[in-house]
């Protein structure tokens, strides 16, 4: 920028809630609104342009750019990517639980790449919670979650390890919960983690002919044992979950 010259990308004064660098320019968001800044075709100066009038950032540290060089972040209503010049929302898929995500603290959420394994991680507040109790992963495809970590901040390390480190709580097998920095995805001796929960959440499942009721009536479940524990199964009928 020209020494002296200012920028304001929204005509509206909103305030800039992120930027991010990208091949283009620069990313920057309001709560409402994407826009990107890039250099005059002339090389002096810049100039802006919206990307997209409606959807912006609330959290700044969502902010994390995948491998291929998808930017994903997070935004009033869910996820979104930038990639080809366009934004487009990526949470379609975990529209449901992205409402009970704790929009007083949707500020304080964080993010990284992982680089050796290519997915995104968001530590979110959800519902009641004052902290980030809940880790949103996402592989360009789809979507998974972790609880393992309340992490307040997270990074990767710039080396050929690429430690991703978190600082927040863990909540050990027996004990209180512990505050610290840690290190994602290797375990140690001296600290025994919590026991994990997996969770799969099906399709509709349909029944063979259009004049039966639209769920069937008996679904068996085939198993492979890899390790002790239980399993819970919740059922909703007929696209009603309230049973």
């Amino acid at each position: 920028i020209l020494n002296g010259e200012e920028i304001y990308p929204d005509p509206r004064g909103g305030e800039i809630t992120g930027l991010f660098q990208v091949a283009e320019g620069l990313l920057v968001f309001t709560e409402s609104t994407t826009f990107i800044v890039f250099p005059n075709t002339g090389g002096e100066g810049f100039q802006t342009k919206t990307i997209h009038p409606s959807i912006g950032c609330v959290a700044p540290s969502s902010i994390a750019m995948l491998p291929d060089g998808t930017t994903i972040w997070l935004g009033r209503e869910g996820f979104y990517a930038y990639r080809g010049g366009t934004v487009e929302v990526v949470s379609a898929g975990i529209s449901r639980e992205i409402q009970f995500l704790n929009r007083a603290r949707m500020v304080q959420a964080v993010a990284a790449v992982d680089v050796r394994e290519r997915k995104y991680r968001c530590w979110v507040a959800t519902e009641g919670s004052t902290s980030n109790n809940i880790c949103w992963e996402y592989d360009g495809e789809g979507w998974t979650r972790r609880t393992d970590v309340r992490a307040s901040d997270v990074c990767v390390t710039n080396d050929h390890r690429s430690y991703m480190l978190a600082a927040g709580v863990v909540k050990p097998v027996t004990g209180s919960d512990i505050n610290g920095v840690w290190l994602l995805d290797h375990e140690v001796e001296h600290f025994v983690p919590p026991q994990r929960t997996s969770e799969i959440t099906t399709a509709w499942l349909r029944a063979p002919r259009s004049q039966q009721r639209a769920s069937p009536t008996t679904v068996y479940l085939w198993l492979r044992e890899t390790d002790t524990g239980t399993m819970s199964v919740e059922v909703e009928r007929d696209w009603r979950s309230d049973l």
